[in-house]
């Protein structure tokens, strides 16, 4: 590996730098408007649950009882669909800033390979094995400790996420019963599928992703 290619990959060592910041930005910030999502969602469904005036508003208004319950199944709809994006979401901030930080620890592994020594070890060796693989921390004497703080919020933002879709479900019992079934069975699977593509980044996505990133880095190299 001559000085130019040494140059280009930390130039690309750079760039991968500013975007893990950007992307970890992003995924906190969408972090953030779940749990306000969420509040939000609570907040509704508190007012709502103890309130019939908006109800007692719009039959004054010559709205019918079937044009009542669909506008009222239309804003439940759209509030679900409003948390599943944001789920979503954070799902693919998650998986953009796993690649740039894969890419960075490839950079690191080819560089250090070039000089014979640990010189780059902060993505390679420190952030991989602490964020995304060992979720519990054990001491020398094979004694578990605690749990890695990145594994309590996604735990946190599952309970919220399923403790939402369900007072959704309640609300829409309490004002739109007609769609219930409809309603409860479209949210769950959703739910479900959503807590699925979740855990199927985490034990299918990055391993996938490791494999393919290293390879192709791999093969650049020889180039």
């Amino acid at each position: 590996m001559n000085k130019d290619e040494i140059d280009i990959l930390m130039e690309e060592y750079k760039a991968r730098t500013t975007e893990i910041v950007n992307e970890n930005q992003r995924y906190h910030q969408q972090t953030n408007f779940t749990y306000i999502y969420f509040s939000a969602i609570i907040g509704i469904i508190t007012v709502l649950s103890s309130s019939n005036n908006l109800r007692h508003l719009l039959v004054r208004l010559n709205v019918s009882v079937g044009s009542l319950d669909l506008f009222y199944f239309v804003l439940l709809s759209l509030a679900a669909m409003i948390g599943f994006y944001l789920f979503a979401s954070t799902i693919d901030a998650l998986r953009t800033l796993y690649l740039h930080s894969l890419r960075r620890a490839t950079i690191e592994n080819l560089l250090n390979a070039e000089v014979g020594q640990k010189l780059l070890i902060w993505d390679s060796d420190i952030i991989f094995p602490h964020l995304f693989f060992n979720k519990i921390i054990c001491n020398k004497k094979g004694i578990c400790c605690w749990v890695k703080p990145n594994i309590l919020v996604a735990f946190w933002i599952f309970i919220f996420f399923i403790t939402t879709n369900l007072m959704l479900c309640f609300l829409c019992s309490l004002i739109v019963k007609r769609y219930l079934l409809f309603y409860s069975f479209a949210v769950g699977v959703c739910t479900l599928f959503s807590i699925h593509q979740w855990f199927a980044l985490r034990y299918i996505g990055f391993p996938q992703m490791k494999e393919e990133v290293e390879t192709k880095s791999e093969i650049a190299s020889k180039k």
